[in-house]
């Protein structure tokens, strides 16, 4: 059995130690110690320093399954608006809002105006109109639908996030207790 001369960490004082071992414990301080081997050399460490160094890992670890978590809802998030955009006349699209029910309200009192003008006037003329109320009311439903799945997605999206932070911002705590 051959015979490595190291020192303690902690203390500086001398250890012989077999070649072979991992651990030993300091005679002079009594600090546990960890025998690293590399490149022809050896040396020791504290094993409370390596038990520290692995909770600020795990803790740095965790911070990041956090974020990540976060961006990959947030990454969802953006895939998911696509299903709730509504097109505009100038096949622009947009999220759905209040205000394009209201357009569609507008709509379709202009057809009413319409029908009962052009009923007055000429007659054939008031399928347009009745038309004109048929497209603005199915339009206006449509929106609406569209809108209210849009504000219950963003109210999920919102819930969610809010809860990893919150878990993210609870574990950060308890590392610092």
């Amino acid at each position: 059995m051959q015979l490595i001369s190291l020192n303690c960490n902690h203390c500086g004082a001398p250890l012989e130690v077999a070649e072979s071992t991992k651990f030993v414990t300091c005679t002079h301080c009594s600090t546990r110690l960890a025998i690293r081997h590399g490149d022809g050399s050896a040396f020791t460490e504290q094993l409370d320093q390596i038990g520290e160094r692995q909770e600020e890992m795990l803790d740095r670890l965790e911070r990041i399954e956090h974020h990540h978590a976060v961006e990959a809802l947030d990454r969802e998030w953006e895939r998911e608006l696509v299903d709730y955009m509504v097109t505009d006349k100038h096949g622009r699209q947009h999220l759905p809002s209040t205000m394009s029910v209201t357009m569609s309200f507008v709509v379709a009192i202009f057809g009413i105006f319409w029908t009962v003008m052009a009923g007055a006037m000429f007659p054939p003329m008031a399928v347009f109109g009745l038309l004109f109320i048929g497209f603005a009311i199915f339009g206006g439903l449509k929106t609406h639908q569209k809108a209210q799945a849009y504000q219950e997605g963003l109210r999920r999206y919102q819930s969610r996030k809010a809860q990893l932070l919150r878990e993210a911002n609870d574990d950060r705590r308890e590392v610092e207790k």
